[in-house]
């Protein structure tokens, strides 16, 4: 019910303080951008290198011989987002 609901969002603010702020901010829907941008840009960046992957939530299935690149595009993709996001 809305009323439970409601409790549930009191008690962890209550819990975590310091993060209460952010319940119903919108910001949760920004990191949900970021984190759908990131999955598109490693998909296009292993397209490119010739290799498909599949996102499954925040992973990606890809063939075990493209294991070691998909890592790295995945590191490319974090670094290039943790930069733009301090810069």
């Amino acid at each position: 019910s809305w009323e439970r609901a409601q409790q549930l969002v009191m008690a962890v603010k209550a819990r975590h303080p310091r993060f209460a702020f952010a319940w119903g901010s919108g910001f949760g829907r920004q990191l949900q951008a970021i984190d759908a941008r990131m999955c598109a840009d490693v998909q296009r960046l292993m397209r490119n290198r010739g290799s498909v992957v599949l996102s499954v939530h925040d992973s990606f299935i890809a063939r075990a011989t493209q294991a070691a690149t998909l890592e790295s595009v995945m590191q490319e993709v974090l670094e290039r987002t943790l930069d733009e996001i301090a810069n």
